[in-house]
């Protein structure tokens, strides 16, 4: 249960999707934790495994239309951000209606470079193969003292 603790920082990413997943994606909040863990791991592939190919990902402002644009785009920056950083849930809320799911976090996160509040919702949907992310939408501030 500690990976689900120290928290959720979602980032979407692109390219063909590997082979089954070793990570639990029976739950929504179960894949959210699959994904960030596997961000933080720095293991790509696991982190494709859980995006479909139409990915959405709206970030600061910006947008990426598929998996494949946003792996060439800023995965390995995410990966490599996350790699150094700490981050803590602060809240998660979670709700799942039939095959239809989402999860809004709110999380700490602090890195050498940054100390950031970031919030972030995930769109998921049932597959055969589990749940997966179609839509990530993303922003962060810095941190203030009133943040704890």
């Amino acid at each position: 249960m500690n990976w689900f603790i120290r928290g959720i920082f979602v980032i979407v990413i692109g390219a063909a999707p590997p082979g089954p997943l070793a990570d639990d994606v029976t739950t929504p909040e179960a894949t959210a934790a699959a994904f960030r863990s596997a961000l933080e791991g720095g293991r790509e592939q696991a982190v494709l495994a859980l995006l479909v190919p139409e990915l959405l990902v709206y970030e600061s402002g910006d947008r990426n239309r598929s998996r494949t644009e946003y792996a060439a785009h800023h995965l390995r920056a995410d990966m490599a951000f996350l790699a150094q950083a700490r981050v803590r849930v602060l809240e998660q809320v979670v709700s799942t209606e039939g095959s239809s799911a989402w999860v809004a976090t709110r999380s700490r996160i602090v890195a050498p470079s940054a100390d950031l509040i970031s919030t972030e919702t995930l769109m998921l949907r049932r597959t055969p193969d589990g749940w997966r992310i179609w839509h990530i939408h993303w922003s962060s501030r810095k941190a203030r003292r009133e943040d704890g």
